[in-house]
């Protein structure tokens, strides 16, 4: 079992390559980087929610504040129309995690009134 899906096809969908705006893997950076330092390190234990800690941990690089990514994860199912338990059973594609981000937004986790069980340090 995998929680992330293959995206489904989408028409609107394109290969950056064919515009010309991606790099080669020459121009990548010979040893180990970082493209930012994270606000905190995720464990995900074994729960499928690693789309829903992706998206929010790519929204705190720009907001510069903890996110909860259980609201995420919640209106993940909520906006594609989810059940829950099916989807913390065989989790989402990256299209559905980031519709929340894109139609609605994040909310601080310091506001959240929920908590995953397994949690990072």
């Amino acid at each position: 079992m995998n929680g992330l899906k293959l995206l489904p096809y989408d028409p609107k969908d394109f290969e950056l390559q064919k515009l010309g705006g991606i790099f080669t893997t020459a121009e990548l950076p010979k040893k180990s980087f970082r493209v930012s330092t994270p606000l905190r390190i995720r464990n995900q234990g074994s729960d499928f929610t690693c789309t829903a800690r992706a998206v929010t941990a790519m929204l705190e690089d720009t907001e510069k504040v903890e996110l909860s990514e259980e609201y995420n994860w919640m209106l993940t199912a909520k906006l594609n129309n989810l059940d829950p338990e099916q989807m913390n059973e065989e989790g989402v594609d990256l299209r559905s995690a980031i519709k929340p981000a894109v139609q609605i937004g994040a909310l601080e986790r310091r506001y959240s009134p929920v908590a995953f069980q397994v949690d990072g340090v």
